[in-house]
């Protein structure tokens, strides 16, 4: 394999060490999930992905670490896809790939010892060489979409300081109909970096305006939904107290039939409990109702008055008259 952009020491071990390690994480017991023919396969893969990346062929050894991983993915295959991203350009995703295969490396031990040395420090050179890019927005951003190269950025990256790769770029604003305000295309090189500042004219929901009036210096009168609730209310209590009533005077009637003179109410035999308990209680609740049907009518009424007047605001430009006192007397004075 070619010597690596990073120069270090042992830069002809460490292919040869990462290639024994994944070697030895696809025969690992942790692998069990696998069948024995699926790891083998994945092993002959990754070798052919060894010999692309010694040939410089990064497109196709990225195309057989993805078929490895699909079986297994271990802490040397990451590192050696985020090596293939690097080689082809795409700094931001093998930054990404380094830093996870430093905490996956991290967890299996000494079986990864190799990835966990120079994965941080190939992320920590890249760090230094990838564009940086920051989207001023101008406005405010309601319903429209911003990307960049297609992709929809995120309120916390808006305004924020953006790793990008090295070369061309896209920034659009796209309106919730689709519709393109606003392109731009730069360019940035290596260590580069740009602001851009990005229209946005959308514009907050507004709430229709209130009507409170058929009119212009008019009042909408009270409604009279009250007037006709306490009116039904009042007539019907009157209606429960006129039955009350009659069968308070069945009850009576029913007691002086059994007198010797019923017209006089004299001569009539000591009453019937129930009968009695019956008349006072149809007497009380006649009364109840009466009250009931008075007090709703009343009600009624007074509310009938309060909605039939229609209160008006001031009129600055009405006639005006005041009686001013002056020293000789008092003073008519008006405005029209």
């Amino acid at each position: 394999m070619p010597p690596l952009p990073l120069r270090l020491p042992a830069r002809l071990r460490l292919a040869p060490a990462l290639a024994l390690g994944a070697a030895l994480a696809l025969a690992s017991p942790s692998a069990a999930a696998q069948t024995s023919d699926d790891l083998t396969h994945a092993r002959q893969v990754f070798n052919e992905a060894k010999q692309h990346e010694a040939k410089g062929e990064w497109a196709e050894a990225l195309e057989n670490l993805k078929q490895v991983a699909t079986v297994k993915m271990t802490p040397q295959v990451r590192f050696h896809i985020a090596l293939c991203e690097e080689n082809l350009g795409r700094l931001v995703s093998a930054i990404k790939g380094y830093d996870l295969a430093t905490e996956e490396a991290q967890l299996a031990g000494a079986a990864a010892i190799e990835v966990f040395t120079n994965a941080p420090v190939r992320a920590a050179t890249l760090r230094g060489r990838v564009a940086k890019l920051t989207l001023d927005v101008k406005g405010q951003v309601v319903t429209s979409k911003i990307t960049l190269d297609g992709r929809a950025l995120g309120p916390k990256e808006l305004g924020a300081e953006i790793l990008v790769d090295p070369g061309d770029h896209t920034i659009e604003v796209r309106d919730d109909a689709g519709n393109s305000t606003f392109h731009r295309s730069l360019t940035l090189s290596q260590k580069g970096a740009s602001t851009v500042e990005v229209p946005v004219d959308d514009h907050e929901a507004t709430a229709p305006p209130l009507v409170t009036g058929s009119g212009a210096g008019t009042t909408q009168a009270p409604s009279r939904a009250p007037v006709y609730i306490t009116a039904t209310v009042g007539l019907a209590a009157l209606a429960a107290s006129g039955v009350f009533w009659i069968l308070r005077a069945n009850t009576i009637a029913e007691i002086r039939d059994q007198c010797a003179n019923p017209a006089q109410g004299t001569g009539c035999p000591p009453t019937d409990m129930s009968l009695e308990n019956q008349g006072h209680l149809d007497t009380t609740l006649a009364g109840v109702f009466l009250g009931v049907g008075l007090a709703g009518l009343a009600t009624a009424g007074a509310l009938l008055i309060v909605s039939a007047v229609k209160k008006k605001p001031a009129d600055p430009q009405k006639a005006s008259v005041q009686l001013v006192p002056t020293g000789k007397g008092f003073q008519l004075v008006g405005t029209f």
